[in-house]
């Protein structure tokens, strides 16, 4: 009884030990997950971009459960995003503008924030807006994905820069 009860007590801290890691783990594939969602997503507005020769956005949206998937108008990206052919190059969907990819609702995340609600790429493929608005600088845009559990590591940043390169990086840090 004894050799037991000894070995159930050290199963318990093994296991006990283990419960921070998992949790970071478990987060870090939620996250990644979500965003690796979104890479191939600025990946294949790239592409749309250079094949059709015209500008092609990618934004924050609403009602993507609908048909009448739009852009959110804000930084948050929980709801989850489309790209589409931008005519008007505005950054904004509007009617009779085409939905190349939506992707609804990214589940496990307490966020999903970035410092843009939108990312408009040019048809030669280089990052020509953000916001609608054009860039002027080296700054990258990013958005980043914190799981519900785990630490900050469990986070993943995307960072796209202003050649339409995109980067997925590993925990809160900043775009380099």
């Amino acid at each position: 009884m004894v050799e037991l009860a000894v070995t159930l007590v050290v199963l318990a801290a093994l296991v006990m030990s283990a419960v921070p890691f998992m949790r970071d783990f478990v987060g870090g594939r939620i996250a990644e997950s979500q965003a690796e969602e979104l890479v191939s997503s600025l990946r294949q507005a790239r592409s749309e971009a250079m094949k059709r020769l015209v500008e092609v956005s990618v934004c924050a949206g609403k009602n993507l459960t609908t048909d009448n998937a739009e852009c959110s108008g804000s930084r948050t990206w929980s709801q989850g995003w489309i790209s589409f052919v931008d005519y008007n190059n505005n950054g904004i969907r509007e009617a009779g503008e085409p939905v190349l990819r939506v992707f609804a609702g990214p589940a496990g995340l307490k966020a999903a924030d970035g410092s843009v609600q939108s990312l408009t790429l040019a048809r030669t493929g280089i990052l020509l807006r953000a916001d609608g608005a054009a860039l002027t600088n080296d700054a990258q845009s990013w958005v980043r994905f914190a799981p519900n559990t785990g630490s900050d590591r469990s986070a993943r940043t995307i960072c796209v820069n202003r050649q339409g390169r995109v980067a997925l990086l590993k925990g809160a840090g900043a775009c380099a």
